[in-house]
């Protein structure tokens, strides 16, 4: 793991930290939703359904790793989009 690790710091010594907190907030998004198993249907979220989706989830398997991480990358993003 750590080689792999020094690959990825190697690949990203050149982005700013707010850049390395998007790439990783938006793979905490896209790894949640693998996880969860979003149906086909569901993929295709936007800001208007990307919370229905989620509490749906939610709501039907309880707090899992996969909606939590998909929560945690949406707040990381909002985060971001207001200090920029």
């Amino acid at each position: 793991m750590n080689e792999k690790l020094q690959i990825m710091q190697e690949q990203l010594e050149n982005l700013t930290v707010h850049d390395k907190l998007t790439l990783i907030a938006n793979l905490l998004v896209l790894e949640g939703f693998d996880e969860i198993g979003v149906s086909p249907a569901d993929r295709q979220v936007d800001p208007h359904n990307i919370f229905r989706v989620i509490m749906r989830d939610r709501s039907n398997n309880g707090e899992t790793i996969g909606n939590s991480m998909v929560l945690q990358g949406l707040t990381m993003l909002d985060w971001l989009a207001k200090t920029k």
